[in-house]
């Protein structure tokens, strides 16, 4: 590490090296590391993520067949999969992340974030997992580490928002209250997960999901802790933020061990997350990429998700994956990225060769293109998820490479300087 000296304003630095300056920003007074040797890229991604851990094999059945992505409630579903049996679609579960009911706000479609199901959006829920799991097919949800207040909500039977802040285990601001944080259309409250009472206390809710039938759900958000928090471990923000991820991944995989280790089973849960930080990679099972636009574009599109996973596997995080399809719809009078059914089936061509073949009918399903919308679609989709099955046998070996933890090549430094 060579220190050129240069004030923070300027924005490049000269040196008499042919190896070009790296700037190194450390938010606290001490910094430790770990220099890894490689005689390879292989040797280099082997030896970090054996510092930095990896995932475990994933549950065969989520590498089954399609993971089918829907909204609109109990008998949408059921007509769906009908269609899907009539196609004969390898299916390995329903991706249901309305499952909390729908709100309608400015970007589209969006969700309750309150963490149980509607029983009004989704009428006979424990029937609906029960005669699709007679079938051989799970039920997915969702959640994230955020609440809301429930007041405009009629039916909610807990308000989730509001135990959290009785019990103190939501971010707080300089006055002490809640965090409020705009997201997308509404404000929400961040979980403080430096507060084990917090990881507690949310283990509970995904254990009411998973008791309920549930076999695995999306973790999203963890990226969005405010530098200004005030946190129960009384930790710099600045530094925690990074680190709120890894917390995040960490209570929903501690769960998922902790369940499958109580009622046996063998194939277990199985959760997936986009935020992510150093260690990340050994607390979350599976990874996703985020949201995509529904575009052909290089920088946020179809092409995206490719580049994406070259980078995140040369970043150590081996089992990742896209919707199928996108999801960003925009639907403007003079700006407008709708699904189209091209874009749709060549995403499906893609997909089928990842790691978990799952779709998603994006933040506006009535102005995309979906799986269902024609029998062309149909037939496609059916096409791609049994290209995604027939490979199946070489996808479990894939899977099972990442996880062996050879030994790393790597030295240990630390430098503790105190900062005028």
């Amino acid at each position: 590490v060579k220190n050129c000296g240069q004030s923070n304003s300027t924005p490049l630095c000269t040196n008499d090296s042919a190896i070009p300056c790296s700037v190194l920003q450390v938010y606290g007074n001490s910094v430790q590391g770990r220099i890894l040797q490689g005689e390879s890229p292989t040797e280099l991604i082997t030896s970090y993520t054996g510092s930095t851990g990896r995932p475990p094999v994933l549950p065969r059945w989520i590498t089954s067949g399609a993971v089918v992505g829907m909204q609109g409630g109990t008998e949408a579903v059921r007509r769906v999969w009908r269609q899907l049996q009539d196609h004969d679609v390898p299916v390995s579960a329903f991706w249901l992340q309305d499952w909390v009911g729908q709100r309608k706000t400015a970007i589209g479609s969006q969700l309750w974030w309150n963490w149980e199901v509607d029983d009004d959006h989704y009428a006979g829920w424990k029937d609906l997992i029960r005669d699709l799991r007679r079938d051989g097919v799970r039920t997915m949800t969702y959640c994230n580490p955020c609440l809301v207040p429930m007041g405009e909500k009629g039916n909610a039977r807990r308000h989730l928002y509001e135990e959290a802040k009785e019990l103190g285990i939501l971010v707080r601001d300089e006055a002490g209250e809640p965090y409020m944080m705009p997201n997308t259309a509404f404000d929400v409250a961040m979980l403080d997960f430096t507060n084990p009472e917090a990881s507690s206390w949310f283990k509970g809710i995904l254990r009411g999901m998973a008791d309920e039938g549930v076999s695995g759900w999306m973790a999203d958000f963890g990226e969005g802790l405010p530098l200004d928090a005030r946190l129960h471990s009384g930790e710099d923000p600045v530094a925690a933020h990074n680190r709120y991820p890894e917390l995040w991944a960490r209570v929903n995989r501690e769960f998922a061990d902790e369940w499958k280790s109580e009622a046996g089973e063998e194939d277990g849960l199985v959760f997936f997350v986009r935020a992510g930080f150093r260690e990340s990679s050994r607390w979350a099972m599976l990874f996703w990429e985020g949201d995509q636009m529904v575009s052909w574009q290089a920088n946020d599109g179809i092409k995206s998700s490719v580049v994406g996973l070259l980078s995140g596997g040369l970043s150590g995080i081996p089992l990742n994956h896209s919707d199928a399809g996108g999801y960003c719809t925009v639907d403007l009078p003079l700006l407008r990225y709708r699904r189209s059914e091209e874009l749709l089936m060549r995403w499906m061509e893609v997909n089928a060769f990842t790691v978990v073949f799952r779709t998603h009918e994006g933040n506006k399903p009535g102005s995309n293109c979906q799986f269902y919308s024609n029998s062309r679609t149909l037939a496609h989709f059916a096409r791609c998820a049994k290209i995604y099955k027939a490979w199946e046998f070489y996808r479990v070996q894939l899977v099972k490479v990442q996880t062996p933890c050879r030994s790393t090549s790597a030295t240990n430094f630390s430098i503790n300087q105190e900062f005028g």
